[in-house]
């Protein structure tokens, strides 16, 4: 047997164009307005439930449990105006990893291993403009 077929994990690169920066901050954008808006119904919704909460007695746990949840929100939020401040800062040509997928990968008696174990795929405006081998 000189040839075999194995699975590889193919690195996807990003080439930032002026598009995919602004599309890419557009939708985080929209992901820091879609936690605000979650803010605000745990506030609306928050007073309801600390009346019934006192009702049974529950105040102080369910207090905790609404502030952590308040936390986790902004937490995520913050995150996001984070990457936004760094997407911005990205310059037309720099090369961002997106991750990484499979391939199915012809390996045979004399390849390089370094070529054949770490392909990458670069893509430039939703198009794929190179592979790179190794």
């Amino acid at each position: 047997m000189d040839k075999l077929v194995i699975k590889a994990e193919v690195q996807v690169i990003i080439v930032v164009t002026e598009q995919f920066k602004h599309k890419l901050i557009f939708e985080l954008q929209e992901k820091v307005r879609k936690v605000e808006l979650e803010v605000q119904q745990l506030e609306f919704t928050s007073r309801r439930t600390l009346l019934e909460a006192e009702k049974q007695g529950q105040l102080p746990q369910v207090q905790r449990q609404l502030e952590a949840e308040r936390a986790k929100r902004e937490e995520v939020k913050q995150q996001l105006l984070e990457r936004i401040k760094l997407y911005a800062r990205l310059q037309p040509g720099d090369e961002i990893i997106q991750g990484n997928v499979e391939s199915l990968v012809d390996l045979r008696v004399g390849d390089t291993w370094s070529e054949v174990s770490a392909p990458k795929i670069v893509i430039k405006d939703d198009q794929v403009v190179e592979i790179r081998r190794g």
